[in-house]
């Protein structure tokens, strides 16, 4: 499976989650790209967060963090189910920002 296959599955995921949330699909995407360009900008954010050596837990509070204020919890429990699974889906995230 090709990552442009994996990622289009977790984009419609994520629109289709985020169209069900109190801050719709468009504002949820909004949110997406302040995150991707939160990583692009600190590009050790990304490492820290690919890093298998550390454990979920330290991630979790990393983004609880990062994203305290202005951010929906969907958004945050995305980036832990990412997390999770150690998909770096936000490489490849077909978002401009």
């Amino acid at each position: 499976m090709t990552k442009t296959t994996i990622v289009k599955r977790y984009v419609d995921g994520f629109a289709q989650r985020a169209e069900t949330t109190t801050i719709g699909l468009e504002q949820s995407l909004e949110e997406l790209k302040n995150v991707k360009y939160l990583i692009r900008q600190h590009p050790e954010l990304m490492a820290f967060l690919k890093n298998p050596t550390i454990p979920s837990q330290e991630k979790y509070r990393l983004i609880d963090l990062i994203l305290e204020e202005g951010f929906s919890p969907p958004l945050k429990h995305f980036l832990y189910y990412l997390i999770e699974n150690r998909k770096p889906v936000l490489n490849y995230w077909p978002i401009q920002v």
